[in-house]
């Protein structure tokens, strides 16, 4: 008797995989999450075609009663049939540890996920990309400034946002989540902020595009499930498949000009401190030389830091050096300026 998580993949028959269809048939019950993430009519009748008995689980099965589906394998094979991948949401997280304090066998069985997915077929690095954000309907204000925060926060360290849509009551759509960024963001967003929309991705339909945040509601897209990506600054890469493989705007491209990335502006700190420590003049001896050696010692740790991809350790050492340069320039030891 075995508990299997299986996931179904992007949510069509077509990326349900071999092995997750086999613990399908095999088990006794199957309970299909609908909770965590979408699954499209045609999957539906297909798991139900090919499932003994199919139990639809909600929240409150998976959560609150979650112990009567690990209990439901002491009997035989339960599998819980999961959108993506099974180990994306804690929900299931939650749901192994239980398994496992009840000394019930387990098995994951993985599936192709939104996140691997959305991020493979935007046209940009999946290695620049950072934390995921997801907007709720509920509390929207407080969801949308947490999405905002997000990607200000990834793309300070030149990470692209990937954020993923509610799915309840049918799914959020790209047109209503640009509503509330631009609205109800605690950093609210530009109009002109670059996005890039995924509709259907996986399913028939499917819909990528390239554009502004602000030309979403125009846009004629299909039924959710839809995801949006914000970009962080692009490489020439970058930017070339956006314009040619997702047929994006070359102007929006061109336009695309984010803040500049915690690294890029640490190392602009340190040439603008070397520059200063290079020209500044003493008016007092004392006790100067060792005061701009250690000061020296400081930018030579940030350099070091910033070449080991440690920013911002790289950043906190600046931060130490035009400290102690200007430490001398309040006694009055030296003459500078930034």
């Amino acid at each position: 008797m075995v508990l299997r998580l299986a996931g179904l993949g992007l949510g069509s028959p077509d990326y349900l995989t071999i092995r997750a269809l086999e613990s399908i048939r095999r088990s006794k019950r199957v309970y299909l999450d609908l909770y965590t993430g979408y699954v499209s009519d045609e999957l539906l009748s297909y798991i139900i075609s090919n499932a003994r008995e199919v139990v639809r689980a909600d929240r409150g099965l998976l959560e609150d009663d979650v112990k009567q589906v690990i209990d439901d394998a002491r009997i035989g094979d339960v599998t819980v049939a999961i959108p993506g991948d099974p180990l994306f949401a804690t929900t299931h997280i939650a749901m192994l540890v239980m398994a496992e304090r009840m000394a019930i066998e387990y098995e994951v069985i993985h599936g192709v996920s939104i996140v691997s997915a959305a991020s493979a077929s935007s046209g940009l690095s999946p290695y620049r990309f950072g934390r995921i954000a997801t907007l709720a309907r509920s509390p929207a204000r407080e969801s949308a400034g947490h999405v905002c925060e997000t990607i200000a926060s990834n793309s300070s360290y030149g990470l692209h946002t990937l954020v993923l849509l509610d799915t309840a009551m049918g799914g959020m759509t790209a047109g209503e989540a640009a509503r509330i960024l631009i609205n109800l963001g605690r950093e609210q967003l530009d109009p002109q902020r670059l996005v890039i929309v995924l509709a259907r991705l996986g399913l028939s339909g499917e819909v990528r595009w390239v554009g502004t945040i602000g030309e979403i509601e125009d846009l004629k897209l299909p039924p959710p499930p839809h995801c949006l990506i914000f970009p962080a600054g692009l490489h020439s890469t970058e930017r070339e498949a956006l314009s040619v493989l997702l047929k994006g705007r070359q102007d929006a491209i061109s336009r695309h000009n984010p803040p500049p990335s915690l690294k890029e502006r640490t190392i602009k700190y340190v040439q603008n401190t070397s520059r200063v420590m290079r020209d500044l003049w003493t008016v007092n001896e004392v006790g100067v030389s060792q005061v701009i050696a250690l000061a020296r010692s400081y930018l030579e740790d940030a350099e070091n830091f910033i070449n080991s991809g440690r920013v911002v350790d790289g950043l906190v050492s600046v931060v130490y050096a035009e400290g102690l340069l200007d430490a001398l320039r309040a006694l009055d030891k030296v003459k500078l300026e930034w």
